[in-house]
């Protein structure tokens, strides 16, 4: 129930982004707090929902910390949980499984025509 909060949240944003005239460049995070546990979906400039995002999961912990005082923040994203933890508004620590999911090279030849 909670994604689908989520996902009815970015659906709405990005109408009301439209409606306003606001460029559709930009990255999102929506999250839902349940328990002691964070639900976070992002969504990317030019790419759409991610599994996860570090660095804007980092920035939803660090936006929260400042409203609550709170030091350690767990979410949950389509790529599997992570925590974050704070000290003296620094982040300290920040634990997450990664997985691989693509892999290739480029040369300088790609970029010549």
């Amino acid at each position: 129930m909670a994604n689908e909060n989520l996902e009815n949240s970015y659906k709405s944003f990005k109408e009301k982004a439209k409606e306003f005239g606001l460029p559709s460049n930009y990255n999102l995070n929506i999250f839902q707090r349940v328990q002691d546990m964070i639900n976070i979906r992002t969504y990317e400039s030019g790419v759409g929902e991610t599994k996860s995002c570090g660095s804007g999961t980092a920035a939803t912990a660090y936006a929260l910390s400042l409203d609550t005082n709170e030091k350690e923040f767990k979410f949950s994203s389509k790529g599997g949980d992570s925590v974050i933890l704070f000290e003296s508004n620094k982040i300290l620590l920040s634990t997450a499984a990664y997985e691989l999911e693509f892999e290739g090279e480029l040369s300088a030849s790609d970029f010549n025509e």
